[in-house]
């Protein structure tokens, strides 16, 4: 149940007053459109949004959606957040530059993709949580259809 004047829209609360289709799209597709620019070094989650609820609100629909993929870096406790075009093209250069290979280490990777630590770890952890690599040891190593060589069956 939604406060008095307000509606739920979508997982998007707006005032009941306002305009849904076209303000809050906006505001979607402006963030959506910040962060697809921002690619493999997307800017901070505070930076985008600030204490703007309309964008806070926004930003939740968009990683509820799929179209923002929330990447940890366990170590160092932060969250990156990766515009899903950005991930699947560091999937085909990482497939590229790593296939058929004995792995990678992360220092590599990140030069490879052209990115520094602080987006490097918290990309290759999604990653091997969505079991694209599988780190071993120091190293991680390309499974499935990403890790199919020269002679090897690609998973179906």
């Amino acid at each position: 149940m939604e406060p008095r004047g307000r509606v739920r829209d979508r997982d998007l609360v707006r005032a009941a007053a306002s305009d849904p289709s076209r303000h809050e799209s906006e505001v979607v597709r402006g963030l959506e459109a910040v962060f697809r620019r921002g690619g493999l070094t997307p800017p901070d989650e505070i930076d985008a949004v600030g204490r703007d609820i309309r964008r806070q609100e926004a930003l939740a629909h968009l990683v509820r959606a799929g179209t923002l993929i929330r990447a940890v870096d366990r170590v160092q406790r932060r969250a990156i957040l990766f515009h899903r075009e950005a991930v699947e093209g560091a999937k085909a250069t990482l497939a590229r530059s790593f296939a058929g290979g004995d792995g990678f280490l992360a220092r590599e990777a990140g030069a490879v993709l052209g990115i520094s630590r602080k987006f490097s770890i918290p990309l290759l952890e999604h990653l091997d949580d969505i079991h694209f690599t599988r780190r071993i040891g120091d190293r991680r190593v390309l499974i499935g259809e990403a890790g199919a060589g020269p002679g090897t069956p690609a998973s179906p």
